[in-house]
């Protein structure tokens, strides 16, 4: 307990934490009645936790619509070594969002996003990242696409990329959970990939096109997405005032299965590493 930096900051089994945060809420039952003297009464409600954290790295650890043990290590009670709070609970996976940036030469990094599952616990631990730093800087990546039996091509003048998987969880409170809130993974896979772009002209890929993408984690290792369909361009702003390089965003989405039906593919960045289908 008191005051402590983050400088300690460890989520167990993950590797190149840089951040990690929850949200232990509950949802107080508000009452308004004849006998209230025109006042407002509450009573106890129902209790949920939510989280994230970041790491360095574009190969993450948990997946969207898997479950996973958090334990988040703040510091040691002393601020050199040992036990210290650390929360603890069952967590099921909503969403992860990888981040390159050859603008600034970021490291990959990505952010998982997560909800707990019934209780939320607060032990006194000691957690640590004996791992070794492997990261990939943007500089040395890419991007890759083409249109279904094309031939790969790079796609040029790329500032910067986000690509979201998701899978939310969906909640469910029952008299067997003594007023916390429970998960369940979600329905289906999803996927949205946003990249700025320094360009003018449409050019291809044109809307609605579907296309084949390789997001590389370095020049020899790579997500494969099969397939996505390009949603729009926005964001094209021309500044004669500051002479800003023009760029644009573009978005893409999942498209599961082509036109014949036949499933497309989710892998990482590893071999023999299909996410979905699974």
């Amino acid at each position: 307990m008191g005051v402590h930096s983050g400088r300690f900051a460890v989520v167990n089994g993950q590797k190149g934490v840089r951040t990690w945060s929850i949200n232990d809420t509950s949802a107080p039952v508000k009452y308004v009645a004849s006998n209230t003297k025109h006042g407002t009464g509450r009573r106890p409600g129902i209790q949920s936790w939510t989280g994230s954290f970041g790491c360095y790295g574009v190969r993450p650890i948990v997946m969207p619509g898997s479950f996973f043990d958090f334990k988040g290590y703040t510091s040691p009670d002393d601020d050199v070594s040992g036990d210290g709070v650390c929360y603890e609970g069952q967590a099921i996976v909503d969403s992860i969002v990888l981040n390159w940036n050859w603008q600034t030469a970021e490291i990959i990094n990505h952010v998982v996003n997560f909800s707990g599952h019934l209780s939320l616990t607060i032990t006194d631990t000691e957690y640590s990242d004996a791992t070794v730093p492997d990261f990939s800087g943007s500089l040395s990546t890419k991007v890759q696409w083409c249109v279904p039996a094309g031939e790969m091509a790079d796609w040029e003048n790329l500032v910067s990329a986000a690509l979201t998987i998701s899978c939310p969880s969906v909640p469910y409170v029952n008299s067997s959970t003594l007023g916390l809130t429970g998960r369940k993974a979600g329905p289906a896979i999803d996927w949205t990939l946003s990249m700025v772009e320094q360009e003018t002209t449409r050019g291809t890929p044109n809307l609605n096109a579907q296309i084949e993408l390789k997001m590389f984690d370095s020049l020899a290792a790579f997500w494969s997405l099969k397939w996505g369909i390009v949603k729009e361009f926005t964001g094209i702003t021309v500044d004669r005032e500051t002479g800003a390089i023009i760029q644009r965003t573009c978005n893409i989405e999942w498209m599961g299965f082509d036109a014949a039906g036949v499933a497309g593919e989710i892998k990482l960045p590893a071999a023999g590493s299909t996410f979905w289908p699974a």
